[in-house]
Order: C-alpha cells, then structure tokens, then sequence
C-alpha cells in the first residue's frame, strides 16, 4: 500500500508537472500566435502604405511631368512672343519707325516677359527640385517600407517556425499528458485491486480472529475433553493390554491353585446374592495369595449345580453363583473385572454321578508356566 501511495503521489506530481507544463506552452502558443498575426497585420499596413507611397509618387511624376511640359510650353511661347517682338523691334526699325513710345513699350513688355519668363523658370526650378527631394523622400521611405515588409516577412516566418515548434512540444506533452493518464489509469486500477484484495485479506484476518478467539474460548474446554479422552484411551489400551494378557493366560496358563466354595448360604436362595461367612473368609484369603503371586494371574469363577432341574435353568443358576463371588472378589479385595472371568457347567460336572450334591463354586487361578 505505501508504494502504491507512493507511485501515486508521483503520478499526480508528474501529472500537475505536465498540465502545467502544457498551460505554459499554451499560454506560450497564444503569445506566439498573437504577434504573428500583429506581424501580418504590420506587414500588410506597410504593404498598403507602400502601395500608396508608389501611387504617390506615380502622381508626384505625372504632376512633374505636366509642370514640366507647361514649363516648356510657356518658355516655347516666351520665346516666340520675344522673337515676335525682335522681329517687330527690327521692322519698325527698319521703317524708321518714329513712334519711340510704343518700341520702348514694346522693349519693355519683352524685357517683362523675359524676366516673368526667367522667374517662371526659377520657380519651375525649384518647384522640379522640391518635387525631386520629395521623390527622394519617397524613394527613402519606400526603401525603409520595403526593409520592414522585410524584416516583417522575417519575423513572420521566425514566429511561424516557433509557432510549429511550439505545437509539436504541445503535442509531445499531450502525448506525455496521455501517457501518463494511461499510466495513472493503471495505477488506479492497482490501487483498487489492492483495496480489494486488502479488503478481503481484512475480512479474512477479522475472520481468523474471531475464530481464534472462539478457539481460544474453547481450548481449554477442548484440551479437558481431549485430555479425558487421552485417559480414557490410556484406559482403555491398559485395558486392552490386561485383557490380551489375561486371554494369554486364560489361553495358555495353568491352575496354579483352586479354591472351593459350598457353604449353603453362598449357594442359596439365588435371589438374596449374599456370601456365607465361611465363604468369605475363604475369599478373602483367596485374595491375599493371588495378590502375593506380585504378577499376572487370572480368576476362572465356575458355576456348578445339582442335577434336579433342566439344563437351562441349571445354566442360568450356576452363572448367577459365579457372578456373586466374582463381585465379591472385586469390590471387597480389589480385583479387576477384567482378570476374572465366569463360567456356568450347569449340572454337567457333579462330583458323585450318583449324587444329587454337587452344587459348588470353583475358583482356578490361572498362570503362564514361568509365573508360578
């Protein structure tokens, strides 16, 4: 997450970078654009001006040329009217003319007109030279319009080179602009990708959480029932060991002693379950030596009845004698279910055939041969 806050402060910087970079080159474009077009509009002002300067002086010829040709015209007549006067001042005196006053008019009129023509002249003159100095000007100005429509042309053709230059930048930056829009489009995209992905990977944690916590709540709960469990299993696999030990010896062990209850309260009636006192302190003893063999051993309790009634009944009366002694037998002296077991012969055992009297409790206590 810091690298992608990162990479998009970067992105922003680049990108505020760059706008502002293309405002100033816009800014830059306008500022271009703007004196190109007062270049023109100076260039065609000139171009217009020497246009009028031209015409002007096209003018200023033709009025020159017609004061010219006046010039001429009036000189051409001066100098008729005075060879008319010459001529006439030659015939009158040739005549011999008396009439003096109208000769001496007549001198004086042409040296009039002679001096009118020559003032005519002068000021013909100097009108011809103010005319020429005004064309100078003219050509002057003329040459100076033509060097700024030069200049303009020039400058003109500079702002318009650094006007295409200037979009061509523009251009660069809006691809950059564009570039890095694309690249701040993907950065977005990671950005959100990742808020996704953290918001998942949050929900997930918040999940683990809770469900450790639920764990942890129920540890030690769990840990007591597995503990329990593990106990009972340590039961039930020492159970298992005894009584695959106690199959060993049942399977394989010899009597090693057998003892005989036939007291007649331990054998009767069935229903009050008692041992005879007798009987008990045969158990009893019976205890104490099993329990001094200090190692394996196994009770086979065996049932054993009269011949006075059936099979079945027999069966059932023998067991039910034989569980007495072996209840006894554990919860008096502390011998395990598991290393006494109960047989029923019924009546088919007796001791005497001939007798009725074989009602008795065997009890044969079992070991493998190296235990005696």
């Amino acid at each position: 997450m810091a690298k992608l806050d990162e990479a998009l402060q970067a992105s922003a910087g680049a990108s505020s970078l760059t706008q502002a970079q293309i405002a100033e080159a816009q800014a830059r474009e306008r500022s271009l654009s703007h004196r190109l077009d007062a270049a023109i509009a100076d260039t065609k002002a000139l171009a217009e001006r020497l246009v009028a300067q031209e015409q002007q002086a096209q003018s200023t010829n033709a009025l020159r040329d017609a004061a010219v040709a006046r010039q001429r015209e009036l000189l051409t007549q001066a100098e008729l009217r005075l060879d008319e006067l010459a001529t006439l001042a030659h015939d009158m005196a040739a005549r011999g003319d008396a009439d003096s006053d109208k000769l001496a008019a007549s001198a004086t009129l042409a040296a009039a007109t002679a001096e009118r023509l020559a003032q005519s002249e002068q000021h013909m003159d100097q009108r011809l030279e103010q005319i020429a100095a005004q064309m100078r000007a003219t050509a002057d100005m003329q040459g100076a319009l033509r060097q700024d429509i030069a200049d303009g042309m020039i400058q003109s053709k500079t702002l318009a080179e650094r006007l295409s230059q200037s979009e061509q930048r523009l251009e660069q930056t809006a691809a950059q602009m564009r570039a890095t829009a694309d690249m701040q489009g993907a950065l977005l995209q990671d950005v959100a990708d990742g808020m996704a992905q953290s918001k998942t990977l949050t929900e997930r944690l918040s999940q683990g959480e809770q469900r450790l916590d639920q764990l942890t709540t129920q540890l030690p709960e769990r840990m007591a029932r597995l503990e329990s469990r593990m106990d009972e299993l340590a039961r039930m696999a020492r159970s298992a060991m005894e009584l695959a030990a106690q199959s060993d010896i049942r399977s394989n062990g010899k009597v090693a002693f057998t003892t005989r209850l036939t007291e007649d309260k331990t054998l009767y009636p069935l229903n009050l379950q008692v041992v005879g006192s007798k009987d008990r302190a045969v158990l009893d003893a019976l205890v104490k030596r099993v329990k001094a063999l200090g190692k394996d051993y196994h009770l086979e309790i065996q049932g054993h009845t009269d011949n006075t009634s059936g099979d079945d009944y027999n069966y059932h009366l023998g067991k039910a004698r034989a569980e007495v002694m072996k209840r006894y037998l554990h919860e008096t002296g502390g011998i395990p279910l598991s290393w006494m077991s109960v047989i029923s012969y019924g009546a088919t055992q007796p001791l005497d055939p001939q007798s009725n009297s074989n009602r008795r409790i065997v009890i044969q206590t079992l070991v493998l041969d190296g235990d005696k």
